[in-house]
């Protein structure tokens, strides 16, 4: 229930996010596992106190349905951070030239100076 919330929370801030296709696949499974969790824990909660104990499958099912929520959250991320990866515009940016430090530098010596001391 606790990874349930927390992936559910976190859907909001996916809609934000520019999707690619390959994470679109992605973003659908998770959709739909979360649906089909909650029609597990609403099945789960329809059926009586005794019902529950007599279905063997009820363990099974969460079980199942645990290992699904598991992998669509690491297939998630890892699709995040492929993503975020691939943005490598970041990287190529100019660096800016700080002349303070530059000055500073000239005067006072750079890397050298500080191994030698």
């Amino acid at each position: 229930m606790e990874r349930i919330n927390f992936m559910i929370s976190h859907v909001l801030v996916l809609e934000r996010i520019e999707v690619m296709d390959t994470l679109r696949s992605v973003l659908l499974r998770v959709q739909e596992t979360l649906k089909e969790a909650a029609a597990l824990i609403e099945a789960y909660r329809k059926q009586g106190k005794i019902a529950r104990r007599l279905k063997m499958s009820n363990t099974q099912n969460f079980e199942g349905m645990a290992g699904k929520i598991t992998s669509c959250s690491s297939d998630l991320m890892m699709s995040l951070q492929i993503q975020q990866t691939g943005d490598l515009s970041i990287l190529k940016r100019a660096v800016p030239r700080d002349l303070v430090a530059e000055t500073f530098i000239r005067e006072h010596g750079g890397q050298d100076v500080i191994n030698v001391s």
